[in-house]
């Protein structure tokens, strides 16, 4: 039986993804909630939501409320003694939400420069499969971006880019590509203001289709980058100072090999 890979429900009501446990099956039943990618599958004769590392989860929730394509997170409940299949696992859902979906861009607006209402970011925070790779769900990370003082209501836009034709650096004895998060405010909130993190879905899947072949001819067993932001805004709007991400790695399935 495929895992299902678990988060703590106090992670996902704060906004920060975090992995806690693998579970492994059993003659039990085992709850938690979990990220992933909507899409159809033969096997289970509806829609399913999966992972990049082997979570097949079936529900007739995803039926009632999913087309195909969406990125979610979802609270569940398995019954593992009820499960009749080994290439996907049944569970009932009790909470969905969906994710925006933010493209990746292969060429970066000059950050010399604030964009109209360029947002600071307060921290970033990355969806983990493990202490080594960042998870990902149809080559797409889950990314909680924190703003200070702002009304969760307040709709932002976010652009996510990086140069494509740029080298990687060395960083710590390996090679990182630079990434760039703007985040622009389009409309007010209403709602009172707090340190608000706004989760979407980033697609890297050119990314990394590009850079996997790449890595694995250098000898490395992961694909590595680090996202640079505006961390700090003057009052005149003048001025800025810049943040930067830890390393966050991906790693390279063995079918990168060629």
């Amino acid at each position: 039986m495929k895992k299902l890979k678990v988060l703590g429900l106090a992670a996902i009501a704060a906004g920060m993804f975090s992995l806690t446990s693998c579970l492994d099956g059993g003659g039990n039943t085992s709850s938690g909630m979990a990220l992933g990618y909507a899409a159809y599958s033969m096997d289970a004769g509806g829609i399913v939501v999966k992972d990049d590392f082997g979570s097949v989860v079936a529900s007739s929730a995803f039926n009632a409320q999913l087309s195909g394509g969406e990125y979610v997170a979802y609270a569940y409940s398995v019954d593992w003694d009820a499960q009749t299949s080994n290439k996907y696992t049944v569970a009932t859902v009790s909470a969905l939400d969906k994710f925006a979906e933010v493209y990746t861009q292969g060429s970066i607006t000059d950050t010399t420069v604030l964009l109209p209402n360029e947002l600071p970011v307060q921290k970033l925070m990355v969806q983990m499969f493990s202490s080594d790779y960042a998870f990902t769900a149809n080559n797409h990370i889950f990314m909680s971006v924190y703003h200070k003082n702002v009304p969760s209501d307040m709709k932002t836009q976010y652009e996510f880019s990086y140069d494509s034709s740029a080298d990687p650096v060395v960083v710590e004895g390996k090679r990182v590509y630079d990434f760039y998060l703007r985040a622009i405010k389009v409309a007010d909130g209403n709602k009172v203001e707090t340190d608000t993190p706004f989760t979407n879905a980033y697609d890297l899947s050119q990314f990394l289709s590009r850079m996997r072949p790449v890595e694995k001819a250098a000898g490395n067993t992961s694909v590595n980058i680090r996202i640079n932001y505006i961390n700090e805004v003057g009052e005149d709007f003048s001025s800025s100072k810049k943040g930067q991400s830890d390393i966050i790695s991906f790693i390279i399935p063995e079918e990168s090999a060629s």
